[in-house]
């Protein structure tokens, strides 16, 4: 048998969590409420590794999806052991053929389409979405580079013997790991729980939250303030192509969200202001692309320029995000 679960085009690609999450999700179009109600802070993780992050209601994104109910999570408790694997690689079709994706972590040194692969150790996320029995391989979303060129969020396939490589732990190659017992989760979208009505308050009060005002204090690397401390990290080297991807998404998730909240009548004369916050989305787009630039050249003049369209982008959305919440 050769099948996918069927799955969205999720709106937020930077992180795999995210996209992992919001593909299930978003399949069922009840659920662009709970999209357009939430994913409007930004945070930045200095005290991981620099990344941007955008968190519901403040909360982890797994953690705030199981408690609100959102997905199913059937959990694998397994022992890192040769037999175990084609027993797990058998409940795997099984679950994939019910409606559910598999999600873990495994070494990227052994997955072909990964920038790690065969260069060095790399245990990371990954999310399984079908199979092809017949073939002998999954398929699987996340980071690749598939088509060539630069790695990006998009479909590929791993064999299963590719795969069994993966799952395990070597000793050797990951000392930190004092036991190889490991989980697995399987994944599935719970429909029924989703809430239909837009929340215009809580929208306004993120927005408020975003944009530190109405007695809300943001950290220097918080709501707004996260594309200014973006533009300065630059200044002593600090660059993660993702923040820039994500700053994009962001703006574009605004400009769909605006765009739904106008067509169901829930701003009005909202043609102007879709006009705003469009002007602020391409730009986002702009940067990301300078940013791409950069990263394949390392032109120290193109740092400038992108500090500058991040110090523009920073004005236009304090002015239309204001606007909204306004509005709304």
């Amino acid at each position: 048998m050769n099948f996918k679960v069927p799955l969205a085009d999720p709106p937020i690609k930077s992180l795999q969590h995210h996209a992992f999450y919001l593909s299930m999700l978003l399949n069922d179009k009840r659920m662009l409420t709970y999209l357009y109600n939430n994913f409007i802070m930004l945070k930045q993780l200095v005290d991981f590794d620099g990344r941007i992050e955008t968190e519901p209601d403040d909360y982890n994104e797994y953690r705030y999806i199981e408690c609100k109910g959102l997905v199913f999570r059937n959990s694998l408790n397994f022992f890192d052991a040769d037999n175990a694997f084609d027993y797990i690689i058998n409940l795997h079709i099984q679950k994939l053929k019910d409606g559910y994706c598999v999600e873990g972590d495994f070494d990227e040194f052994y997955v072909p389409y990964k920038d790690t692969y065969n260069k060095f150790h790399f245990m990371h996320n990954y999310f399984l979405i079908g199979v092809n029995e017949e073939e002998e391989y999954f398929y699987s979303a996340g980071y690749n580079n598939s088509s060539g060129g630069y790695s990006k969020y998009s479909e590929f396939i791993i064999s299963f013997d590719d795969y069994k490589e993966a799952l395990k732990i070597r000793r050797e190659s990951f000392p930190e790991y004092d036991h190889c017992w490991r989980f697995i989760n399987y994944l599935k979208p719970n429909f029924d729980q989703c809430n239909s009505e837009i929340d215009t308050n809580g929208i306004r009060e993120q927005l408020y939250k975003y944009l530190g005002i109405n007695s809300y204090n943001l950290k220097p690397y918080e709501g707004i303030n996260t594309i200014s401390h973006v533009a300065e990290q630059l200044n002593n080297g600090t660059f993660d192509l993702r923040n820039f991807r994500f700053i994009m998404e962001h703006a574009q998730l605004m400009l769909d969200r605006v765009r739904y909240l106008d067509q169901n009548g829930f701003i009005k004369d909202g043609e102007k202001l879709i006009t705003m916050i469009k002007n602020t989305a391409d730009l986002s787009e702009k940067q990301f692309l300078l940013a791409i630039k950069y990263s394949l050249t390392r032109k120290e003049s193109i740092i400038q320029q992108i500090q500058n369209m991040l110090h523009v982008l920073v004005e236009k959305e304090r002015t239309s995000f204001t606007v909204l919440a306004e509005k709304i």
